[in-house]
């Protein structure tokens, strides 16, 4: 379904404040005396807005900013090396000719230096406290609408010479501080539309922003601040830039209620935010067809790849995306609401919300794939050896049906290949059976044998893609390569009683650890956190728990599902009752709160939950079926009872690797204080 039948969105240079032909006269000497010296600088801007605005926008208005200069001592090429050492205010500013012109005294310096030029509004106090150039910098912010403007300089042999008692800066330094074109922290995203024969564009939203930005941009895998400019000033292409953004720690995000949008047509401005499928940054567009009522659009911020694949951007600082609708077929969604909870009308195949799925289709064509996603874990040949296939079908649902995978790429061409995870790729016949055993009809498909490299600690990922590029349906196929992600035992912990809020859970009082009251209906929480960084495409995940002894089931506060099979135990015959700790994506990124009780991302330090640093802990909530009495325990007579947890993609460091917790029961114990509500 395309209703939207034909949206671009491309990206393009914000525009800097950019370089002036005017040139700034070469300083005087200035005030030379004692430590310091005054020299004249200058930065490049836009013409000036009116006085009085104070929103994010094209043009700064410099009546209304402040200009800071922090200093570091450089101590070679690793930000993380670079100490703060002062912190300069500009003085006597004077805006004029596309530049402002000011003075700043610096403490003279014939030793290494770098400089941030750093523009706030008067309103905004930045926190320059002592640290390093590399934690200092990335970690200020602005927030609530408030711009910041940023350039980094280096002078590698300080700002100039001392002869005597003669100070002279150096042509260097008066070059580097001249016309200084800063980045704006923020970007902009504007629709056009071109389809107005038949569609009115009432307006646009943008939904699911950060609420706050860097003022710098940093590249935290690199640990250094990212090329933005050439030698010559100018900013580099989105494309030739390698830099995938940055979303401060202390951001939320917003605009994501429907009822909370506003819709216009001028251009809207949001601080940066790499791509993630976790509440992703898209356009609501409002408009009417062929006069009819005012209906909604969903669109992504991406672009089809040469090789017809969707791509999202980042929405990175100083860039200027632009939505242009080429053609309208048909009205959109009914509310706002329906339009962000459906399709994008851009991106049918790859949107993040449906790309697990097996099956896609146009109304006309679909094509199948027998899975998206395989993680392999074990160094074995039936698990390193994957059995891949998919089919393409025309006309679906009519007497014209046909199967035609020909018209599908080449999947060799479009990243089946030998790379970090695929040994070797062969075409094979199609099996008779799923990945399950289970008897399987795949009739019409066209089946690849993959074999992956022998997996290590080090996760490795590897995606291909099968696509029709006439129509753009397609899928893409991730493959992970990893031993085991290990869990740590002192995070594996079970205690009596419910916890539902981070400030409830009970590290701290070993009182009721590894206990559960006699009654039944006694409650219980399994505890155990999964490591870091763990990568989009194992998700979602399944850990199931079994109990040794039968005694537990699902508390009905918490999210646990009921399945069967056969027993984790040894010697244990027959199918036994267990239970699954589904966790999303989505949770393992949301932070635990009484909005989000599925959300599993939770402060490390539950006395300083504010200071920024998180683990990803699971909660599973359970409790008793039978009384100690009912089972015939007499007084303070025990029972023990294992549960132990069980997920492919995972195990205990250390020992066995079985990922297990044990508790006792005692009879005459009922454990009452603890939390059961």
């Amino acid at each position: 379904m395309k209703l939207l039948k034909n949206i671009m969105v491309v990206v393009a240079l914000f525009g800097l404040w950019s370089c002036s032909d005017d040139i700034v006269p070469a300083p005087g000497a200035g005030d030379n005396d004692g430590e310091t010296f005054t020299i004249t600088a200058s930065v490049a801007m836009p013409d000036i807005m009116p006085a009085g605005s104070r929103a994010m926008g094209d043009s700064p208005d410099y009546a209304g900013l402040k200009l800071y200069l922090a200093e570091f001592d450089m101590n070679g090429d690793e930000p993380l090396n670079n100490f703060f050492s002062n912190l300069y205010r500009a003085e006597n500013e004077r805006a004029g000719n596309n530049l402002v012109t000011f003075n700043v005294t610096l403490k003279k310096s014939v030793e290494p230096k770098v400089l941030h030029l750093i523009a706030v509004p008067s309103s905004v106090d930045l926190d320059f406290t002592y640290g390093s150039e590399g934690t200092l910098i990335p970690g200020l912010t602005t927030s609530g609408g408030n711009e910041a403007y940023w350039r980094r300089l280096e002078f590698p042999s300080g700002y100039g010479t001392m002869t005597g008692d003669v100070w002279t800066t150096s042509q260097a330094t008066i070059n580097a501080l001249t016309n200084v074109p800063l980045i704006r922290n923020f970007g902009k995203i504007t629709v056009v539309n071109e389809a107005t024969a038949n569609f009115t564009l009432e307006g646009f939203a943008v939904v699911n922003t950060p609420t706050s930005g860097s003022v710098a941009p940093w590249n935290y895998t690199a640990m250094r601040f990212p090329d933005y400019l050439d030698d010559s000033g100018n900013q580099f292409d989105y494309s030739a830039l390698s830099y995938g953004g940055m979303l401060p720690g202390n951001a939320n995000i917003t605009d994501n209620e429907p009822g909370g949008l506003t819709y216009s047509t001028a251009p809207k401005y949001i601080y940066e935010r790499p791509f993630s499928s976790v509440n992703r940054t898209l356009v609501i567009v409002k408009g009417q067809y062929s006069g009819g009522e005012s209906s909604y659009y969903k669109i992504d911020l991406g672009y089809q790849d040469t090789d017809g694949v969707f791509k999202y951007y980042n929405l990175l600082r100083n860039f200027n995306y632009t939505v242009t609708i080429k053609s309208v077929g048909a009205s959109g969604y009914a509310t706002a609401k329906e339009a962000m909870d459906g399709v994008v009308y851009n991106n049918l195949s790859f949107d993040v919300t449906t790309n697990k799925m097996l099956n896609i289709s146009n109304g006309t064509d679909m094509v199948w794939v027998n899975f998206t996603t395989a993680v392999v874990t074990q160094n074995t040949d039936a698990d390193r050896t994957i059995k891949f296939g998919f089919k393409y079908a025309k006309n679906i649902g009519t007497a014209g049906e046909t199967v035609d995978n020909s018209s599908v790429t080449d999947p060799t061409t479009m990243g089946l290949v030998l790379g970090d995870v695929i040994e070797s790729v062969t075409e094979t016949t199609a099996p008779t059976v799923n990945d399950k055993g289970e008897p399987a009809d795949y009739t019409g498909w066209k089946f690849y044998e993959i074999k992956t490299h022998a997996p290590t600690d080090e996760t490795k990922q590897q995606s291909f893609t099968i696509i029709n590029k006439d129509t753009g349906l397609g899928r893409t196929i991730n493959l992970v390569l990893r031993t085991p992600w290990e869990l740590d035992p002192a995070h594996v912990r079970v205690f009596a009683g419910n916890y539902n809020l981070p400030g409830q859970f009970p590290y701290d009082d070993t009182t009721y650890e590894n206990k559960v009251g006699d009654g039944a209906g006694a409650k219980l929480t399994i505890f155990f956190t999964i490591p870091e960084d763990l990568p989009e495409a194992i998700f979602p995940l399944s850990f199931e728990l079994e109990s040794d002894r039968q005694n537990i089931e699902n508390n009905p506060i918490g999210t646990l599902l009921v399945t069967s099979g056969p027993s984790v135990f040894d010697g244990v015959i027959g199918t036994r009752i267990k239970y699954i700790k589904p966790i999303t994506w989505t949770d393992y990124n949301t932070v635990l709160d009484a909005s989000h009780p599925t959300a599993v991302k939770v402060p490390a330090d539950p006395k300083n939950p504010d200071n920024g640093k998180y683990l990803h802990r699971v909660r599973c909530r359970l409790q008793t079926i039978t009384s100690l009495e009912a089972l015939g325990i007499g007084t303070n007579g025990t029972t023990t009872t294992k549960v132990r947890v069980t997920n492919p993609y995972f195990k205990l460091r250390g020992g066995d690797g079985k990922i297990e917790v044990t508790f006792t029961r005692t009879r005459g114990q009922s454990l009452s204080n603890a939390p059961n509500n």
